[in-house]
C-alpha cells in the first residue's frame, strides 16, 4: 500500500509539470503571445511548486505517520520519477536550474515530514 501511495504521489508531480509546460507554452506563450525567459519560466514553477508538493505530501503522510526519513524516501521518489520524466520526454531538466528544483523538492518532501509530524499528526491508538 505504501508503495501505491508513493506511486500514485509521483504520477501527481509528474502530471504537475507536464500541466505546467503545457499552460505555459500553449497558454501563456501561444495565447498571449507572451515569451518567457528560462529565470522567469523556473521562478514561477518554484513558487507554484512549494504549495503543490505540500498538498500531496499532506495526502501521502495521512495514512502513514510522517518522519523526516520518509519525507527524504518520498523526495528521493519525486526526484527519480522526474528524471525518468526527462529521459523520456526530454524537456525539463539537466540544466543547472533543474538541481535546484531536485534540491527544493527534496527539501519540501524532509520538511514536510518533520512538520506533519511534529505538529500535525496524532499518536494512533491500536484497538
Amino acid at each position: 500500500m505504501k508503495i501505491i501511495r508513493l506511486l500514485i504521489s509521483s504520477l501527481f508531480l509528474v502530471l504537475f509539470f507536464i500541466l505546467f509546460s503545457w499552460f505555459i507554452e500553449v497558454i501563456i506563450s501561444g495565447y498571449f503571445q507572451i515569451g518567457l525567459s528560462e529565470i522567469v519560466y523556473n521562478i514561477i514553477l518554484w513558487i507554484l511548486l512549494f504549495p503543490f508538493l505540500l498538498f500531496i505530501a499532506k495526502w501521502y503522510f495521512k495514512q502513514d505517520e510522517p518522519t523526516t526519513t520518509k519525507g527524504a524516501v518520498l523526495g528521493i521518489s519525486w526526484i527519480v520519477s522526474l528524471v525518468v520524466l526527462e529521459l523520456i520526454w526530454g524537456k525539463f531538466f539537466l540544466g543547472l536550474i533543474s538541481y535546484v528544483s531536485f534540491v527544493e523538492i527534496f527539501l519540501i518532501s524532509v520538511f514536510a515530514g518533520f512538520e506533519f509530524d511534529s505538529v500535525y499528526s496524532k499518536p494512533r491508538k491500536i484497538t
